[in-house]
């Protein structure tokens, strides 16, 4: 029907409509200006050394120039996502899809009925074509601190706030444009410090009357490359070779795979003050702390395998964010400092006098309070004391996680070892073997010089390839397991 329009049009000498909208024709028009030209009328300065790739575009971190006419509050730094556009005049380019996806997603901005604060998708500032060789697609967007790639440890407190920040983005989206990301791993989650220096700020998340609070770091949600969604027009932007079906349990699965990496320290499940309240509520007493802790433990991570058996079953993502899982984030914590992502000095020293295998710089941030240990003074510098400085994460530094990576020697652990050494070094000198080593046990022991009878050394089994046992003489050589065989089938 279009194109018979189009020859009604043509023959009557009437200039034809434009069939693309003026917001399509502006994005399919050629570019002229290079990205250097247009980043410095925008303001935007190239940091030299940080930049990120991937197989199919790369991410450079900007910086905007200070002027007066810059507005306090706004964002100062940016992270440019550059894209090769392979097809430049047809709409349905990769980098044209993205685009309006973008577009799309940051209108729950002002969805305040779900997120009164920080919603959960990248902020996009603006996008540019330019030209070089090819012409490329700019994305100018939010710029993160780190992804969820380089959280390996977390507080169960932690792990629920990022948890539930990924499925409630994904729930609005799903819900309100049917979206699909198809490639959500841990990479594409990216994750902010809070705004201010406040460490008890809150983000607030509503649905059907209940709200829900998160502290610390904000979850952002990133490259929609392979994304699929539903325009207020009712047109679905997909690939349509391989997305174009709306399936929401697939990021669902895959989130769930990704969070399984991720580990939750054990000193996190419970604390100390939260047994104590509920210690106080029961009235029986049979029990006692340590055993109504361990219960405590078992609930909570009950909890979570009942979570992750509902989301194997298919349930709606609604169901998954109303669980019981989550019951804790619907009041707010008044003792809780949110977590930052700091770094700090571990120093390891091994010396004979250090009686402090791990020592720790004193700590600034109030939610991790670490004991200051006090360096002891040796008299000497042994040649075989091993000094390092190593750099940890702020999340992997609970007592916990340190009495278990590093086991602190001892004064009698020490003095064990060293007799244990001088007992190897005499039986070395002396040349014993093991009967002249019991009988002389023997002797210590009692105090006579009785010899030890029934004494049998015990011999070691033989090895093809000459390792510690050898073939005695007038032993029989060991068969092979295929004569072995034959002798058995015989």
């Amino acid at each position: 029907t279009v194109f018979k329009q189009m020859k009604r049009t043509r023959s009557r000498g009437v200039q034809s409509q434009p069939l693309l909208s003026p917001v399509t024709q502006s994005v399919l028009i050629s570019p002229k200006e290079q990205s250097q030209g247009i980043l410095a009328r925008q303001r935007l300065h190239l940091i030299e050394g940080e930049e990120d790739g991937g197989k199919h575009s790369t991410v450079l971190f900007a910086n905007r120039v200070h002027t007066p006419s810059v507005t306090p509050g706004r964002p100062t730094r940016f992270a440019i996502k550059k894209q090769l556009i392979k097809s430049p005049h047809n709409i349905s380019d990769k980098s044209y899809r993205e685009l309006f996806i973008l577009q799309q997603l940051n209108k729950l901005k002002t969805r305040k009925d779900y997120y009164p604060g920080e919603f959960g998708f990248v902020g996009f500032v603006d996008w540019f074509k330019a030209k070089e060789d090819e012409q490329y697609m700019h994305y100018v967007l939010e710029r993160a601190d780190f992804t969820l790639d380089n959280l390996k440890f977390a507080s169960l407190y932690e792990y629920k706030c990022i948890f539930f920040q990924v499925l409630f983005a994904l729930y609005v989206a799903q819900t309100e444009y049917e979206f699909m990301h198809n490639d959500l791993h841990k990479k594409n989650i990216l994750l902010l410090n809070p705004k201010n220096s406040r460490a008890n700020e809150y983000n607030s998340f509503c649905d059907d009357g209940k709200t829900w609070y998160t502290t610390g770091v904000r979850v952002k949600i990133t490259d929609f490359g392979l994304s699929r969604i539903r325009l207020d027009n009712k047109r679905v932007i997909c690939d349509a070779k391989r997305y174009s079906v709306f399936e929401p349990h697939q990021d669902v699965d895959q989130v769930f795979n990704e969070f399984r990496s991720i580990k939750i320290l054990p000193d996190s499940w419970v604390t100390d003050e939260e047994v104590e309240e509920e210690f106080k509520k029961i009235s029986s007493d049979s029990t006692t702390l340590q055993e109504l802790k361990k219960t405590m433990i078992r609930d909570r991570q009950k909890q979570l395998n009942e979570l992750r058996k509902i989301q194997q079953s298919l349930l709606p993502l609604r169901t998954l964010i109303h669980h019981s899982f989550f019951e804790d984030l619907c009041q707010k914590k008044s003792h809780f400092v949110s977590p930052q992502p700091k770094i700090r000095k571990i120093s390891f020293t091994n010396d004979e006098n250090d009686s402090d295998f791990l020592k720790v710089s004193p700590a600034s941030s109030p939610s991790r309070p670490l004991e200051e240990t006090k360096a002891t003074t040796t008299p000497y510098s042994s040649p075989f004391a091993l000094k390092k400085t190593v750099l940890f994460h702020d999340l992997v530094e609970s007592p916990s996680f340190r009495n278990k990576g590093a086991r602190q020697p001892t004064k009698e652990r020490k003095a064990e070892g060293k007799e244990n050494r001088e007992k190897e070094e005499e039986i070395n000198v002396k040349g014993e073997g093991k009967k002249e080593l019991a009988e002389r046990k023997v002797r210590e022991e009692t105090g006579k010089g009785s010899e030890v009878k029934n004494y049998t050394p015990t011999k070691l089994a033989p090895t093809r390839r000459g390792g510690r046992g050898k073939q005695q003489k007038g032993e029989e050589k060991p068969l092979r397991r295929s004569a072995r065989l034959q002798l058995q089938v015989r």
